[in-house]
Formats: structure tokens, C-alpha cells, sequence
């Protein structure tokens, strides 16, 4: 419209013909394709959203950075004269290039000897559990999301290691007659209701089941993304947009959800107890906000905050942490029976190196493989408490 109705007369094309206008215009080729990964390599460093006069920066080699391949390589390449022996020189040396580049990124490990040496190089994330069952055995039934598949690894070693059996539920929150849906399109997720039904049978089949139940329970009930009030916020572009709601009932708003998942989940674990099974309730593993080995990284490239022989320890509030989880401590804790054992992992991560704090790490190890999921090393320490429980 602005090219349709502007002569050269015009305010309009007076003021876009301003040279630093003109020259925007001339980069932003370059700068549309230089912008994303120059913006995406900062928030994997944790530069991007912190500090405002980070943004400015990048923004600034962002357009550097347009404006040189726009000289060196845009307009070279649209010179007429520009011979195709050289175009196809330029670009087997680049393909080249990248190949040797990525070679040698995995034959050196990912280039380790970048990294410090007191960083950590066990690998943070196990997955893949083959589930060991055998027959006639204690059957251990773990269900829950994406908190309880980080268990899954080390508690299947240990299934094995005591010949019992495991199985595995994966669902965001095992309820009855609920429905699993995205808040802003509507869409059900049906597969949410078929494992429900699968572990309803299962349950009904089995008897002296251990049950272990263990989710990312403060985003069932809150339906947001953790922010630390520290500086450090997770998904901070977009809302939570999945909720939990009754079978044929429209909800309308967070707490009228809250009340009817409050009540369907205690419901639910009466029904398991009254079935004969045992319970092992998994209370919230404390959230970050912040990916702890990129910050880890971003300190040791800018901060050089790795002068001792130990790591420095990344942490976030324990008020915060109790504050977004006090209902859900609340409904857990008001169900009573003598079949239901409780684990802790707060009391592993909180209060507990540092006064007051929740710890993502201590000097050796890393607890967090990101901003909300249990490492390796983490799960293990809960592993550990949920054995104890099984094995008292």
C-alpha cells in the first residue's frame, strides 16, 4: 500500500528514503537469515532474556554480521560476471568445510577439551530403560509424565537387581473420566484416555501392585511455567495451554479445574489403596528455571567462575519452591493409610547445602539434565529413597 500510494513527493517516501532506512533494506535479507540463530544461541547460553543490554548486543552483531555478508557475499554473487567456476568452487569448499568440521566434532567428543575440566562428563540424561519383569514377582508400577520417566532408568537397575518386575505408565495425571486437552484449540488428546483405561485394567487385574506415582504435579494444578523470581523463566514467550477437565463438563477457569482434579486424584488413590495395593507417593522435584549445565557453560566462558576444583553451586528459592507447591503438598499429605509411603525429593535438593536454597548441584555432580527434569545422578538419589520404601 505504502509503495502504491507514495510518489516521490510523499512524506511517506521521503522518510523511506532516509540512507539508514534504504540501507536496512539492502541487509534484511541477511539479517532475517542471521537473527535466528544468533537469538537461539543466546537463550542457550541464558544471555537473551536476562539482561536487556544483552539484546541490544546481539541485536548489534546481528546487523554486523548482515552487513558483511551482505558486501562480501550477496553482492558478489549477484555481479553477472561472477563466474560459475567459481560459485561451485566456493561451495564444495564450504560443503567441504562442514563435513570436516563435524567429523572432527565426533571423533573428539564433542570437542571436550573445550570444556573445564571440573565440569561433569557422565552423560546427564539415561533413557531407554528396557524393563526388566519377571514372572511371579513383586510387579512395581510406575505412572506418571515426563518427572516419572526420568526415574525410570535407575529404578529399573534396581528392579533388576532385587528380581522384582516393572512397568511403566506414562500419562499426565491418572484420573478417571478426565480428558487431556490444548486450552487455546480445543483438541482432545485421546491417547490421554486409552493408557488411562489400559492402567485402570491393570490395576483391576494385578494384586499387591506397588504403585509409584510421580508427575510435574505443580503444572497439572497451577497450568503455568515456572518462573524463579530470580531472573529466570521457563518458556517465558508462551502460556501453559494443556488442562485437565471432568468428562462432558466446560470448565471456565483454573480454580473451578483445581477443584474437580483435587478431587478426582484423591478419589483416585482411595481407589487404588481399596483395591489392596500399595502406594508410593513422589512429591515435586523442586523446578530450576534455568538449564544447569548451560549456566554452568556461560559462567566458565564469561564469568571464568571455575578458579577452584569445584563446581559453583546454581541454585533457586525454597520459598519460591514451597509456594508454588503448597496445594499439592496439602492434598497429598491429607490422604491417610497405612499403604501409603512418601518420598521426599525436595528434602534431597533443599535446604540442604545451601541454607534456604534449592540446589541444582553440588561440587561434583549435576542433579538437573535441564530446567525441571531430574539428571542422572538426581534420580538416582530419589531412586534410592523409593527402594527404601519398597524394601524398608
Amino acid at each position: 500500500m505504502i509503495i502504491w500510494y507514495s510518489n516521490k513527493d510523499d512524506l511517506i517516501t521521503k522518510i523511506l528514503s532516509i540512507r539508514v532506512f534504504v540501507g536496512i533494506g539492502l541487509i534484511s535479507y541477511s539479517l532475517y537469515l542471521w537473527h535466528y540463530p544468533i537469538f537461539a544461541f543466546a537463550r542457550e547460553i541464558n544471555l537473551f532474556d536476562k539482561y536487556i543490554l544483552h539484546k541490544f548486543f546481539f541485536i548489534f552483531v546481528a546487523f554486523l554480521l548482515s552487513i558483511f555478508s551482505y558486501y562480501f557475499i550477496e553482492k558478489p554473487f549477484r555481479d553477472k560476471k561472477v563466474q560459475f567456476k567459481k560459485i561451485v568452487t566456493v561451495f564444495l569448499t564450504t560443503i567441504i568445510f562442514l563435513i570436516s568440521f563435524n567429523y572432527y566434532g565426533i571423533f573428539s567428543d564433542g570437542v571436550s577439551s573445550r570444556l573445564p575440566k571440573d565440569m561433569p562428563q557422565e552423560k546427564l540424561r539415561l533413557k531407554n530403560a528396557d524393563f526388566f519383569q519377571k514372572e511371579n514377582s513383586q510387579k512395581v508400577v510406575l505412572i506418571g509424565d515426563s518427572h516419572a520417566e526420568a526415574l525410570e532408568f535407575h529404578l529399573n537397575e534396581e528392579i533388576k537387581k532385587n528380581d522384582l518386575s516393572l512397568h511403566r505408565f506414562s500419562t499426565a495425571l491418572y484420573l478417571d473420566n478426565f480428558n487431556f486437552s490444548n486450552k487455546k484449540t480445543g483438541k482432545i488428546f485421546e491417547n490421554y484416555s486409552s493408557v488411562n483405561n489400559e492402567l485402570d485394567k491393570f490395576i483391576e487385574k494385578n494384586s499387591n501392585l506397588v504403585v509409584v506415582l510421580h508427575y510435574r504435579w505443580s503444572i497439572r494444578f497451577s497450568e503455568t511455567y515456572f518462573d524463579n523470581e530470580e531472573g529466570f523463566k521457563e518458556q517465558s514467550k508462551t502460556s501453559y495451554r494443556f488442562i485437565l477437565e471432568p468428562v462432558g463438563i466446560k470448565t471456565t477457569s483454573r480454580e473451578e479445574r483445581k477443584k474437580f482434579t483435587k478431587k478426582a486424584l484423591k478419589d483416585q488413590i482411595e481407589s487404588i489403596l481399596n483395591k489392596g495395593h500399595k502406594i508410593i507417593l513422589v512429591y515435586p522435584v523442586p523446578e530450576m528455571g534455568f538449564h544447569p549445565i548451560r549456566l554452568l557453560y556461560r559462567k566458565h566462558l564469561f564469568e571464568k567462575d571455575f578458579s577452584s576444583n569445584s563446581l559453583p553451586i546454581l541454585s533457586g528459592s525454597y520459598d519460591v519452591f514451597k509456594k508454588r507447591n503448597q496445594l499439592i503438598f496439602e492434598i497429598l499429605d491429607d490422604i491417610e493409610n497405612p499403604n501409603i509411603y512418601r518420598v521426599y525429593p525436595h528434602n534431597l535438593f533443599c535446604n540442604t547445602i545451601v541454607k534456604d536454597r534449592c540446589v541444582a548441584n553440588d561440587e561434583e555432580n549435576i542433579f538437573y539434565f535441564d530446567d525441571d527434569h531430574l539428571s542422572s545422578h538426581g534420580s538416582k538419589l530419589v531412586v534410592r529413597e523409593i527402594m527404601n520404601k519398597i524394601y524398608p
